[in-house]
């Protein structure tokens, strides 16, 4: 029983398996979120952060339940979902922007490696 519990810990609750069944597990809430976001639906806690609505907080339900919302001139905007907020100037989070510059800069991010992914067009995880 041991074994089994370090075996599960260790390798399969890994943080990209956490983060893959995460994106799984929200993905229908976070495409509404979005949908809110652009019909800015959503309640302004201060500045660019936003708050969740209640009947779509995303699992599990610990993590934040704000969001930061960048909306431009143009009508674009990014969206960043915080998995992990970090220390200092440190982040890690799921991205969603419809911005060309944007876009350009986060295609740029994946291409040099590390732990950032292309999720599926206009969907991000980033690692920051």
């Amino acid at each position: 029983m041991i074994l089994l519990t370090f075996y599960t810990i260790y390798f399969v609750m890994t943080p990209d398996n956490l983060d893959q069944m995460d994106w799984n597990r929200n993905y229908y809430k976070r495409q509404e979120i979005v949908r809110l976001a652009k019909e800015k639906k959503l309640a302004n806690v201060y500045g660019s952060i936003y708050k969740i609505p209640h009947s779509l907080h995303l699992f599990p339900y610990f993590k934040s339940r704000e969001i930061n919302i960048q909306y431009n001139a143009d009508e674009t905007l990014t969206i960043t979902f915080f998995t992990d907020r970090g220390l200092l100037d440190h982040y890690s989070g799921f991205i969603y922007s419809n911005n060309k510059e944007m876009v350009e800069s986060l295609d740029e991010k994946v291409k040099e490696g590390g732990n950032d992914y292309k999720k599926e067009m206009n969907w991000y995880f980033i690692h920051d």
